[in-house]
């Protein structure tokens, strides 16, 4: 079973809909964190607005895109391109996808959509980033 023990929800804008890469950004810092242990993404299926007021997309839209992400210490990708739907608890018999990776440089990190189709201007697609002090 997994235990979170420290969690931070972070939102990724979609603001450009004729974009097809998006970064994580500045305001993602999972303060004095050493590891993330799990990561889950949300979609309008498991909630339909985040705590900030912004729209969530939608699953099907969900399925099209791609996350890469880039250590902290040597900027190289930890993880490249892997699908998003597998981070969906709903798609894991309701697990969170538990790792064991150092930290991140969110500002290097991005998702990727293969396609533009049915993306809304913004909307947002919310992680819970799980990690250790």
């Amino acid at each position: 079973m997994f235990k979170i023990k420290n969690s931070e929800e972070v939102e990724v804008a979609i603001v450009n809909t004729a974009q097809q890469t998006f970064y994580f950004g500045n305001e993602f810092l999972l303060r004095n964190a050493r590891r993330i242990t799990g990561i889950e993404v949300f979609s309008a299926s498991q909630v339909a607005n985040t705590p900030s007021g912004a729209a969530v997309i939608s699953q099907a839209i969900l399925q099209g895109a791609f996350i890469t992400l880039v250590g902290e210490e040597n900027n190289r990708e930890i993880i490249s391109k892997m699908p998003l739907s597998s981070l969906l608890a709903a798609n894991n018999n309701g697990h969170v996808r538990e790792f064991d990776m150092p930290m991140i440089n969110p500002s290097k990190c991005y998702i990727t959509f293969g396609s533009t189709t049915g993306l809304v201007a913004n909307s947002v697609i919310p992680f819970a980033f799980y990690y250790e002090l």
